[in-house]
């Protein structure tokens, strides 16, 4: 499980700092480019480095989280940052704010310090069960009923209303996922 948690700590780690970077790059890079007209992408060459950037960086971080693995509380790092990107998502669909893209960052730093290390590995597992499950199940009911509307244009672009459905859930499932995870630990 060292290597599954490191994996996942480093992948969530890396998402968050790309995303405390998004605003930071808006305004001190692209915001001070000149204006080139229609057609013109001022971000390509930062996002053309994220490319190999981010990789690389997650490679980085997997190799530390295995070093100090006994030291870094991994657990309280992953449920900061699904609590941290789920907020972000859920926000951006209702009302997108370029302040929302610090929150996984802040939600990391606090699960960090609030969630215990000793936590069992059975209670996480449990949680990131629940989430994914909910993730497919809610996934699958919006392509059905859209389907069924006859409104199935695309498996991938959902109205604002079924990204709700969807984050919701995946919230619903993943606290399922966490209690079924506490009461197996605790019985």
């Amino acid at each position: 499980m060292k290597m599954v948690y490191s994996l996942l700590g480093s992948i969530i780690t890396v998402l968050t700092l790309y995303f405390f970077a998004i605003p930071l790059i808006d305004v001190f890079y692209i915001g001070t480019l000149p204006d080139e007209g229609p057609g013109s992408f001022p971000g390509l060459q930062i996002f053309l480095s994220s490319l190999i950037v981010l990789p690389v960086l997650i490679l980085l971080f997997f190799g530390l989280y295995i070093i100090f693995y006994k030291k870094m509380n991994l657990h309280g790092l992953i449920y900061g940052g699904i609590i941290g990107l789920w907020l972000l998502s859920m926000l951006m669909e209702i009302s997108p704010l370029p302040i929302y893209y610090y929150l996984p960052l802040v939600a990391i730093v606090a699960c960090y310090f609030l969630v215990k290390p000793s936590r069992s590995d059975q209670v996480l597992s449990w949680t990131l069960f629940g989430t994914i499950f909910g993730w497919i199940i809610t996934y699958l009911l919006v392509i059905v009923i859209r389907a069924v509307q006859n409104s199935l244009t695309s498996y991938f672009n959902f109205d604002p209303s079924q990204k709700i459905l969807v984050l919701v859930g995946i919230l619903l499932f993943g606290i399922t996922g966490w209690f079924i995870g506490k009461r197996r630990t605790s019985g």
